[in-house]
């Protein structure tokens, strides 16, 4: 295949076998300078390792592009998220010429964040564009094993050549002399990335690796060419040693947690401080390493707090205030489910009763119960840990006093309250809404009673 990086040399090097240091267990370690190598470890995984190649669909639009008109003086442009820049040399353009840069869905295997449309798509150049990633603080700790890769015609992606690192500024470059569909690429990436864990439980982390060869990661730095990226495979068919850790302490411990091999992690059985923890791998191919981590968000008993207010056919208006609270021991890993903390209903009734009179009640406050509203939470781990589909319900009840003021007198009537502050939707009470990133903002209703509900995980 015809490369198609430029001539830019890899300022990396250093940062490889000659830097190394041991992990010592349960205390912390440098992950990003790997476990120290020796060859006689790295076993021979040819015999369980073959790579596959599955041409990739193209990606889809995600919001909208960014567009320059950039001319021979040259320039820089950059996503709408920051995390792609690139710089035209002066001399690389004859004439103005606009440009644009679309985010994209991510269809490369071991794909890092979004990918990048860089249009007009076959655009060519007298001289390379540089294109720039900017890594989070964890993909720059594998930075050695992080790349850029380009989508093709034939729909497979290809790693390129010449891959330029620069840890202290936590990018990623390579020159390139045309435009395409362009993504940054993790040799290991662990999944789920981010997940929820209760204290005292166990969630699983599986490593995908993308390697053409089981003994040297080439992928990361191809030598000349480019070279097409295989399917991702599961970490654990790799004979080659690999190394857990948990916030950088090897195999973790009970204050943060506990991790072994594939991946598996135990959250301890106190909150720690802060709540969120880092598990990473490194993974040893030849002489090189490869390194990913996913985040575990921490919990011990979750709750979402927030508000409804609904209106009744004959006009009735109820407000509540609401803590649910996590029932313990209930649910599963992905389903929880949840009891009222404490809350109060407000209860406002038509101004004219049905006889068309003045009209009052009193109470028109009560506080919920525990057993006056239920919510069930569904989290979809293929979204992410902050996608959930929630259910919820809820009804107070209380004894209390109408006083209607007719011109032919005054009547008081004693009477339970039905405060629905979360009506039921009767024809379909399974049905749910979506919170996203732990919030949840939607319509609540049934055919007596509608509103909305606004409620935010804790």
């Amino acid at each position: 295949m015809g490369g198609c990086g430029g001539s830019a040399k890899s300022n990396a090097d250093a940062a490889t076998d000659s830097a190394m240091t041991d992990f010592v267990p349960g205390t912390p370690t440098d992950l990003s300078t790997g476990p120290s190598y020796d060859s006689s470890s790295v076993l021979d995984g040819s015999s369980s390792f073959t790579p596959t190649y599955t041409p990739a669909a193209k990606g889809t639009n995600v919001g909208s592009p960014v567009t320059a008109t950039l001319d021979s003086a040259g320039g820089t442009v950059v996503s709408s998220d920051g995390r792609l820049e690139v710089t035209f040399p002066a001399g690389a353009l004859t004439a103005a010429t606009d440009f644009s840069i679309q985010s994209i869905t991510n269809t490369v295997p071991n794909g890092l964040g979004g990918a990048y449309r860089l249009s007009p798509e076959g655009t060519t150049f007298s001289q390379p564009v540089t294109l720039t990633f900017h890594l989070s603080d964890m993909e720059n700790s594998g930075i050695d094993s992080t790349f850029i890769a380009t989508q093709h015609d034939d729909n497979f992606w290809y790693s390129q050549p010449h891959q330029i690192r620069d840890a202290t500024a936590m990018t990623v470059s390579v020159n390139a002399t045309h435009f395409s569909d362009w993504a940054l690429v993790g040799t290991i990436v662990l999944t789920p990335l981010k997940t929820r864990v209760r204290t005292g439980t166990t969630a699983s982390f599986t490593g995908t690796v993308v390697l053409v060869d089981p003994n040297e990661n080439v992928l990361a730095d191809p030598e000349a060419d480019e070279l097409e990226i295989p399917t991702g495979s599961t970490l654990d068919k790799m004979n080659s040693p690999r190394t857990w850790a948990v916030n950088f302490i090897t195999g973790g411990n009970t204050l943060i947690g506990q991790i072994s091999d594939p991946g598996a992690y135990t959250a301890p059985g106190t909150m720690p401080s802060p709540s969120n923890v880092t598990v990473m791998v490194t993974a040893q191919i030849d002489k090189s390493k490869a390194f990913a981590s996913a985040e575990a968000d921490l919990y011990a008993s979750e709750l979402w707090s927030g508000s409804t207010d609904v209106t009744q056919l004959d006009g009735t208006k109820i407000h509540a205030e609401v803590t649910f609270v996590q029932k313990v021991e209930s649910g599963s890993a992905t389903m929880l489910h949840f009891t009222v903390q404490s809350g109060t209903v407000h209860l406002t009734p038509p101004p004219m009763s049905t006889a068309g009179c003045p009209e009052t009640l009193d109470p028109v406050i009560h506080d919920i119960g525990p057993n006056d509203g239920s919510l069930s939470v569904t989290y979809n781990l293929a979204t992410g840990p902050e996608d959930a589909n929630v259910v919820g319900a809820g009804t107070t009840a209380w004894n209390g006093t109408y006083t209607e003021m007719c011109p032919n007198g005054t009547q008081t009537v004693e009477s339970t309250i039905q405060a629905q502050w979360w009506p039921i939707n009767l024809l379909n009470p399974m049905g749910g809404l979506t919170a996203q990133n732990g919030v949840l903002d939607g319509p609540i209703g049934n055919q007596s009673a509608s509103g909305l509900v606004h409620l935010a995980r804790q």
